[in-house]
């Protein structure tokens, strides 16, 4: 089921409050801008009516991509995708956002963390992360600082690295890397576990960096 907007602004949050209660792609507004999203609709009372804005599940999707794609955006809400940073930007920038981090691992728990206030900046500025603070529920985390630990880094990917140290050349995507990361939910997708030299969807404190995710996946909801 694919839900439309018939006004201006709306969100996965509107839906939810509207009564369409199952997770699915929707069309949400902002500012007049339209976007085509996965609606995360479960998981009261911190992640009803999230949008995903990052997706990983089955590698059906090619995350190493030009500066200009991860711009706008690739992939399908339904099964893989970046929704795009500029539209990451108009959806955060400005606004009191929570940020869901998410992640499966192939053998084991999965695991999740959410931060409070968390934006990028516009193009001009690289798209420069701000990674926000955790929620006070999720404070004591330990997995929390491998986040923490981009912020405020640009944007780089395959054909402009801001880094300076080729890490999007060497992890195949685009990802705000730090010498290069802890944690890089863009990298190329494994069919197992297995890995080695920080190949493929990693969370360091999570599971290591010899291991790669299963599922990844980051979701925004406006913070109430």
């Amino acid at each position: 089921m694919l839900a439309q907007a018939v006004h201006q602004n709306i969100d996965c949050q509107d839906w939810y409050d509207k009564g369409y209660k199952q997770s699915g792609v929707f069309f949400i507004y902002y500012e007049r801008y339209k976007m085509k999203v996965w609606c995360k609709m479960y998981g009261a009372p911190y992640f009803v009516g999230m949008i995903e804005i990052q997706k990983r599940k089955d590698g059906s999707v090619n995350f190493n991509r030009t500066w200009n794609e991860y711009k706008v955006g690739f992939g399908d809400p339904a099964t893989e995708y970046w929704l795009g940073n500029d539209n990451i930007h108009k959806l955060t920038y400005g606004r009191n956002m929570l940020l869901r981090i998410g992640a499966d691992p192939f053998i084991g728990n999965s695991i999740y963390t959410i931060f409070e206030n968390f934006f990028i900046e516009n193009e001009a500025n690289n798209y420069t992360i701000h990674t926000g603070t955790p929620h006070p529920n999720f404070d004591s985390y330990a997995v929390n600082g491998d986040w923490i630990f981009h912020d405020q880094k640009p944007f780089s990917t395959i054909d402009r690295d801001l880094n300076g140290f080729n890490c999007p050349f060497t992890y195949k995507c685009g990802w705000w890397f730090n010498y290069c990361f802890k944690m890089n939910f863009n990298g190329v997708y494994k069919f197992n576990e297995a890995t080695t030299n920080r190949q493929g969807i990693i969370w360091t404190a999570f599971i290591g960096n010899e291991k790669s995710l299963k599922k990844s996946s980051l979701s925004i909801t406006r913070m109430t």
